[in-house]
């Protein structure tokens, strides 16, 4: 399971992923908060926001491997031994 939070701003689409047994767990001094991470969806919701999205934040095993199936490769960095993406869409 995978809790993801959407917020838009003018034309971007923030898309924020975490998987679910991360909720609750410190990192860096914080706490992974469903406040932020936002509710549970679907695997189909999360890659049909996942297609719109002009900015992505995902942690987790799970989330960081959906979003590489719908943007493809990734680089990625370990934060407390979690995996971490970051993907921006390039405006002109």
């Amino acid at each position: 399971m995978i809790n993801a939070r959407v917020s838009k701003k003018s034309d971007d689409l923030l898309v924020s992923l975490c998987d679910n047994e991360l909720i609750g767990r410190e990192v860096n001094n914080s706490v992974i908060s469903e406040d932020f991470y936002g509710e549970v969806l679907s695997e189909d919701e999360i890659i049909e926001l996942l297609s719109e999205a002009t900015v992505i934040n995902a942690l987790g095993e799970d989330s960081v491997a959906l979003v590489e199936e719908v943007k493809g490769d990734l680089n990625k960095v370990m934060i407390d031994g979690l995996v971490h993406v970051e993907w921006f869409l390039l405006k002109q």
